[in-house]
């Protein structure tokens, strides 16, 4: 019997014991997180709210939320619930309604590397009734830093043979990484998209 209640505890140790909130929880987390107010969401969280939880109206998971927005300019705290999620394990490659996911709203260099470190993939591609968005174009392409570990990790900045920067793109600091990268991966017209 020992040994069975033994056996039992250790089980019961590797399984996670996340449980799912309720509506009111969700909207007290949005809300919070609305205002700045992140303690609502980390307490959840230290009590054993799933990471993986839904909170929008179009069901954005914390993650998702955390990777982009910094609500009203709370940027600290923004981070703090982001690297709680990943050390709960949350989803890093949850995919939203419009084909969204955490990697491709990473607001910077920090989160897009620790999404990736927690295996995200970075040459994945957004796919939604908008067409074809590459990791490029999903990595607000004017953020230098996320080009260059993008570049510095072998991503492929093109979809089928073309670029995904477009005509009105900026070309002022970040020319010579783009055209070094389009040299590797013989891009064939830098101002093509791939829709």
């Amino acid at each position: 019997m020992k040994s069975l209640f033994t056996a039992v505890l250790i089980f019961m140790s590797f399984q996670p014991l996340a449980w799912e909130a309720t509506q009111t929880q969700k909207d007290l987390c949005l809300e919070g997180m609305r205002k700045g107010d992140y303690s609502i969401v980390l307490d959840l969280l230290d009590k054993g709210m799933n990471p993986d939880t839904r909170i929008s109206a179009i069901s954005e998971s914390l993650l998702f939320g955390s990777s982009h927005y910094a609500f009203n300019g709370y940027h600290e705290e923004t981070e703090k619930l982001f690297f709680k999620l990943l050390e709960l394990g949350a989803d890093v490659e949850w995919t939203g309604e419009f084909g969204r996911f955490p990697l491709n709203v990473a607001s910077n260099v920090r989160k897009f590397a620790a999404l990736h470190a927690a295996g995200a993939d970075i040459s994945r591609a957004e796919i939604n009734s908008y067409g074809v968005k590459t990791p490029l174009q999903l990595s607000h392409s004017e953020n230098y830093e996320i080009l260059e570990y993008m570049f510095k990790n072998n991503v492929e900045p093109d979809c089928k043979g073309y670029s995904s920067i477009g005509s009105d793109s900026e070309w002022d600091e970040i020319e010579e990484l783009y055209i070094e990268w389009f040299a590797a991966f013989n891009i064939n017209d830098p101002f093509e998209y791939c829709w």
